[in-house]
Order: structure tokens, then C-alpha cells, then sequence
């Protein structure tokens, strides 16, 4: 706990620069901490607020099925996974 509860992402996120995808809601831990690191990012970025409470995100129905789809279209679109696939086709 002592690591997660000292973890300063603010004193880092201005040197982000890969493509991001946060996924957050005003349940979740820290909401408005969450803003302001996605502020700070420098890279390409793309916020989902959504409903739910910090741990509906690992197993419930309804916030894992909306996340998980903007998790693939995110890696899909920065990773090229689609470009990939024709490739080898």
C-alpha cells in the first residue's frame, strides 16, 4: 500500500508521450487526480468517463463491457494490429 498511496503519476505524466487510453469514472479512486494526469499527457490521449466503482472495472458486466471494446480499438489503432493482420494475409 505504501507505494500506491505515495505514487506521484503527476511528477511524470508531462513525459508520457505514447498514445493512452484512460478509462475512469467518479467512483474510481481519485477522480478528479485522474483529470488532471490526463491534462498533463503529452502523447496522443483519449479519456472514457464512465459509471461504475474502482473494482467493477475487473469483473463487472457492465464496465468491463464497455471497456474492454475501447481497449481493443485503442491497441488496434496504435499498434497497427489491423494493418498487421492484412499483411499476413
Amino acid at each position: 500500500w505504501l507505494f500506491w498511496l505515495t505514487f506521484d503519476g503527476m511528477r511524470s505524466a508531462a513525459e508520457v508521450s505514447v498514445p493512452t487510453l484512460m478509462v475512469h469514472s467518479d467512483g474510481c479512486v481519485f477522480p478528479e487526480y485522474a483529470k488532471a494526469v490526463y491534462a498533463a499527457l503529452t502523447g496522443p490521449k483519449q479519456i472514457e468517463w464512465t459509471k461504475g466503482n474502482q473494482i467493477d472495472f475487473n469483473d463487472q458486466e457492465d464496465q468491463v463491457g464497455s471497456a474492454v471494446p475501447l481497449a481493443v480499438s485503442h491497441f488496434r489503432r496504435t499498434l497497427g494490429v489491423d494493418q498487421m493482420v492484412s499483411a499476413t494475409r
